[in-house]
C-alpha cells in the first residue's frame, strides 16, 4: 500500500470515529405537539388564523393596488389619439415600434409600406386604417427631405404612368368601337 493510500486511509478511519462519538440525542428530533397542553395548541391555531387573516388582507390589498395600476395605465392608453392607438394595434402586432419609428419615409413611402404589409405579408388592415397609419406615421417620422423628394418623385411618376396608360387602354378601346360601327 502506498503512503498516499494509508495516509488516506487513515484520515477516514478518524473521521469516523470522530462522528461516532459525536453528541446526539435522538429525543431532540421528536415532535413537541405532544409535550403541548390542549390550551396551547390552541392558542397556536388561533394565533396562525390571525397571521393567516393578515396574509390574505395584504394579498387583497396588493391585488387592488395592481388593478388600479392596470386601471389608470389602461385609462391613459385610451387617452391617446386615435391614430396612435390604431398604429400600435395594427404594427406592433408583428413588430416592435423600433421598425417604424427608425425608418425614413414621406407619405407615398409609407402608403407602400401599408400596400406591402396588407398584400405581401397578409397584415389585417383595412383601406381606412392603411390611410390613417400612413398619414400618422409620416407626421410623426417626417422623412429626410432626399427622401421625400426622391419618394414623391416616384409616387407622381407612377401616377402619371397610370394616368397615360388609361388614357392609352381608353383610346384604343374607342378607335375599336369606331371600327366597329
Amino acid at each position: 500500500m502506498s503512503r498516499r493510500a494509508a495516509g488516506t486511509a487513515i484520515a477516514l478511519a478518524l473521521l469516523i470515529a470522530s462522528a461516532a462519538r459525536a453528541d446526539v440525542d435522538p429525543s431532540e428530533y421528536g415532535t413537541r405537539s405532544s409535550l403541548r397542553s390542549e390550551a396551547e395548541r390552541q392558542r397556536l391555531q388561533r394565533e396562525l388564523s390571525r397571521e393567516r387573516a393578515v396574509e390574505a388582507g395584504r394579498d387583497a390589498e396588493r391585488r387592488a393596488e395592481a388593478a388600479g395600476r392596470l386601471a389608470a395605465e389602461q385609462a391613459r392608453l385610451e387617452g391617446r389619439p386615435w391614430p396612435v392607438r390604431l398604429t400600435e394595434a395594427r404594427c406592433t402586432a408583428c413588430h416592435p415600434a423600433t421598425n417604424y419609428s427608425l425608418a425614413d419615409h414621406a407619405l407615398p413611402g409609407w402608403w407602400m409600406v401599408a400596400l406591402r404589409m396588407r398584400f405581401m405579408n397578409d397584415a389585417p388592415v383595412t383601406w381606412g386604417e392603411m390611410r390613417i397609419i400612413a398619414r400618422h406615421l409620416a407626421e410623426t417620422y417626417p422623412a429626410r427631405r432626399e427622401t421625400a423628394l426622391i419618394e414623391w418623385g416616384l409616387a407622381g411618376g407612377a401616377l402619371a404612368a397610370g394616368t397615360w396608360l388609361t388614357l392609352r387602354r381608353r383610346r384604343r378601346a374607342m378607335q375599336s368601337s369606331d371600327k366597329e360601327s
